[in-house]
């Protein structure tokens, strides 16, 4: 996603592992009617399983999949860091 554009909402989605649930929890932030730009931040804590590729995917092939910022972190945070980590890179407002 462009920099540039004017994000109004962030939505912070972190992952370890999750990719049996990955797909309903991105469709149900993109499936979602808003009139305001926003941005999906998903930052993936070194998973094992297919998140990379089930992300990629909605990245590649979804139409708001421009709205989707992915993170892979080279080694495991933790899930407190990792969210602390992903809400400071939010953009939006709100």
């Amino acid at each position: 996603m462009a920099k540039s554009e004017d994000v109004l909402v962030s939505i912070c989605m972190i992952t370890y592992n999750h990719g049996d649930y990955l797909k309903e929890s991105i469709n149900g932030v993109l499936n979602q009617e808003i009139d305001q730009n926003f941005e999906l931040l998903v930052s993936d804590d070194c998973s094992i399983d297919n998140t990379s590729e089930l992300v990629g995917s909605f990245i590649s092939n979804h139409p708001l999949g421009h709205k989707i910022r992915y993170i892979r972190h080279d080694k495991n945070l933790g899930m407190s860091a990792n969210f602390y980590w992903t809400l400071n890179q939010c953009e939006g407002e709100y």
